[in-house]
């Protein structure tokens, strides 16, 4: 695993491998052991979500969506696909921040899918007299975020541009 997790699936990446004739040749798809193909997809979830020098980490479910852009190319398809499968990137209870300026919790998902919570709004931010103030919102009912739906969740600010 550790000598072979940065060989991609399409056959870039390193390092080469000696042959038997003392040849270097990249190695692809199956040749890469299910090791190394597993570390793959583990490090480059651990490296998104991670705080580098030059970078704030990514939100769950920006790392496992660029895991998915990375399927066939960086990252074998089925371990790509067990692994998002396995992980839920809004877990119940979990704090997000919506386009709307407003503090939410997650309550559900919408079809039973993680990329798709329902989230009741509780708290928002707003400026009166030039002073930021949070205010408590009255309890409402919960909202669906999916593709269509017009809320959106605020992930990385960096990733989205949103102050």
């Amino acid at each position: 695993g550790c000598l072979l997790h940065h060989q991609a699936y399409n056959g870039t990446g390193y390092p080469a491998m000696r042959t038997k004739d003392d040849k270097l040749v990249p190695m692809s798809g199956e040749n890469i052991s299910i090791v190394g193909r597993i570390a793959a997809v583990a490090d480059m979830y651990d490296a998104l979500t991670s705080r580098r020098p030059y970078r704030r980490p990514y939100h769950a479910a920006d790392a496992l969506k660029m895991l998915m852009q990375e399927r066939g190319r960086k990252l074998d398809p089925r371990v790509a696909d067990l692994f998002v499968s396995k992980m839920d990137p809004y877990p119940m209870g979990t704090t997000v921040g919506l386009s709307t300026g407003e503090l939410a919790v997650v309550t559900g998902h919408v079809d039973g899918n993680g990329f798709h919570p329902t989230v009741r709004p509780f708290m928002k931010r707003v400026r009166r007299d030039g002073v930021d103030q949070v205010l408590r919102l009255p309890s409402r009912d919960p909202i669906s975020i999916t593709p269509g739906s017009k809320v959106r969740i605020v992930l990385n600010e960096d990733l989205y541009k949103i102050p």
